[in-house]
């Protein structure tokens, strides 16, 4: 219900086909961060079902999860600009595993795994240990940095063709139910 909620707050605030697409990006980025403290929490499930009797490195730890969750933002705001483009969720799924799949490759990359937005979730979510090899050693601050302006670039390419759209037909997870937007 908080799904709903939380459209119908930002649909009735003003009126703007951008308050849904805001709407849509707060959710998938609540989805994302319950997932990160479901990884969390199985991290430290792990830890102690393994017996390890050192103290929990909670600054690595919530750096590691932080930096995962912002740099999943840019693969969100892209993820919602390919289905706009498209009425099918094939094709954005589709996309998001064809493009997935070479993270083993462009990851190691000093030149592409930087910029490529599949790869920057493993590279914040990796504490730093001083590898020295492909996009390993990029800085924290320079990774953070592309890392939202990638954001930004993606964000704001979408919204105004998410505004120009006739009609959006909206999946909410949790709330079981369709909405026909005609806005």
């Amino acid at each position: 219900m908080f799904c709903c909620r939380v459209l119908m707050a930002l649909r009735l605030a003003s009126g703007l086909r951008g308050n849904v697409y805001i709407a849509k990006f707060i959710i998938v980025m609540g989805l994302l961060a319950l997932t990160q403290n479901l990884f969390t929490g199985g991290l430290l499930l792990i830890g102690q079902l393994k017996g390890y009797e050192a103290a929990i490195p909670w600054k690595i730890i919530a750096i590691s999860v932080i930096g995962g969750w912002v740099a999943c933002m840019p693969l969100a705001a892209l993820q919602l600009f390919v289905s706009t483009a498209w009425s099918s969720f094939a094709a954005p799924l589709a996309i998001n595993v064809i493009f997935t799949l070479p993270n083993i490759l462009i990851v190691n990359s000093e030149k592409f795994g930087l910029y490529y937005p599949w790869a920057q979730p493993f590279l914040l979510m990796m504490p730093g240990q001083g590898e020295s090899f492909g996009a390993l050693n990029v800085s924290f601050e320079t990774l953070f940095i592309v890392v939202i302006g990638s954001l930004f670039y993606f964000f704001y390419q979408d919204l105004p063709i998410f505004k120009e759209k006739k009609s959006s037909i909206l999946l909410i997870g949790g709330c079981f139910s369709f909405y026909v937007v005609n806005l």
